[in-house]
């Protein structure tokens, strides 16, 4: 586990966001870094939380930063960005609490709309975050973003498992996220939550992806509720496509933004 959280020495932005964006850092009340990436000019539609993948244990790559800041300029939403503590150190018990506590502060701002998302690891937090939300909140989310979410940390569904190469370094991660919780503690592998009361869902996953699998049950179980779900598949991609720097991906980006701001409620407002 050691030598797989070998990373980049910082998560900070790089410098030339700020050229095309509005960087500001903060930190949450639990302590963590928050990067608020913003419109230039400060007017702002919503706001968005993004949570980062890297399989609960590595930190979050440029790419994730380069993904936050096109999504900025395509959709004038300012996106937080929480330096979540990782694995072992991090665990679901403490994640998901207090991302949700983020959340509600975002929640404050009347008449706006708030998203949250997030990638692989981190799309299964945001489904954590939102189903606990729904539990225990009446303010609804605007929609929730799910690219290559992982949604099950035990990798047992056959559709994951024959893609078996993986999935072994997954359970090792998985059981380091989980902490004293059970595999299927709904924190955990969101999978095993309610999908009642979930705002609308974009899910995007490549067939090749070793997710894809979780993907399916994911929507169906939502679709089982009677919930509000659309899935992206893109045939032939692998995990995470979206954040790639390919027609492909800039495809998804362009999809995700449509989607995103076709569920706007609020008037552009100063941030």
């Amino acid at each position: 586990m050691t030598a797989l959280r070998a990373g980049p020495p910082t998560y900070a932005p790089p410098a030339r966001l700020s050229w095309r964006v509005n960087v500001v850092a903060g930190v949450s009340p639990d302590g963590w870094p928050v990067y608020e990436i913003g419109p230039r000019g400060g007017r702002t539609s919503g706001h968005l939380v993004f949570l980062h993948g890297g399989a609960y244990f590595r930190e979050l790559r440029t790419w994730h930063w380069w993904f936050v800041e096109r999504l900025v300029r395509e959709t004038a939403l300012t996106v937080l960005v929480p330096i979540y503590p990782l694995a072992p150190v991090g665990t679901a018990d403490t994640i998901v609490p207090a991302v949700t506590d983020l959340l509600r502060d975002v929640l404050r701002h009347p008449g706006r709309s708030v998203f949250v998302g997030g990638d692989s690891a981190g799309a299964g937090m945001a489904l954590a975050v939102a189903q606990e939300l729904a539990r225990s909140d009446a303010r609804a989310l605007a929609g929730l973003v799910l690219i290559s979410p992982w949604v099950d940390v035990s990798c047992d569904d056959p559709g994951v498992a024959a893609r078996a190469n993986q999935a072994p370094g997954l359970r090792e991660a998985g059981n380091a996220y989980r902490g004293a919780l059970s595999v299927d503690h709904p924190w955990v592998s969101p999978i095993h939550g309610d999908p009642g009361d979930l705002p609308p869902v974009l899910v995007l996953s490549g067939t090749h992806d070793i997710l894809n699998a979780d993907a399916h049950r994911l929507v169906d179980a939502v679709v089982l509720a009677g919930g509000d779900v659309e899935l992206v598949e893109g045939l032939g991609l692998i995990h995470d496509y979206p954040l790639h720097p390919t027609p492909e991906g800039r495809r998804a980006r362009a999809r995700i933004a449509r989607w995103l701001c076709d569920r706007l409620t609020s008037d552009v407002t100063e941030s």
